[in-house]
């Protein structure tokens, strides 16, 4: 008999997600697939009570034609009872991510994390690249238009 887990998925709201083609609903067919329970949080459902990272969740099943049905009422719990959390919320890398991530570290030591919460806090997408200078090709990261026009001309 398979081992029953309970798996956490940290995403967008679920209005926003393209069940046909979304990696993070292909992971989570694959949870169901293997028997495990399926937890749906939004940032705005994790925080911090008592020293312990908690989270709002809801039970839920998803399917590639109805898309997501929520199986039973959003039940509040400490983080570490889920076995892995999957952190798959979009941009943008605002504060309240940042500040979700923090919360999701807390619960890192005892809950597996995938995409760990330091990690996609510390290697910003865009910047992270500037580590590896021998493998790169020349690079502009800016925000003012005038700067990317001007170094594009450059190279």
């Amino acid at each position: 008999m398979m081992a029953s887990y309970r798996v956490g998925f940290v995403m967008d709201p679920m209005e926003k997600i393209h069940v046909e083609d979304d990696t993070s609903v292909a992971l989570m067919l694959e949870s169901q697939r293997r028997g495990w329970d399926v937890y749906y949080l939004l940032l705005g459902g994790l925080f911090v009570q008592s020293q312990e990272a908690t989270g709002r969740g809801l039970p839920v099943r998803v399917d590639l034609r109805s898309g997501f049905e929520i199986t039973g009422p959003a039940t509040t719990f400490p983080l570490r009872e889920l076995d892995a959390v999957f952190i798959r919320k979009e941009p943008p890398f605002d504060m309240d991510y940042v500040f979700s991530t923090y919360i999701l570290e807390l619960a890192a030591s005892d809950t597996f994390m995938v995409n760990h919460p330091k990690g996609l806090r510390d290697a910003n997408e865009k910047l992270f690249i500037l580590n590896f200078p021998e493998i790169i090709p020349p690079t502009c990261v800016a925000k003012e238009p005038a700067i990317l026009k001007s170094f594009l001309a450059s190279v």
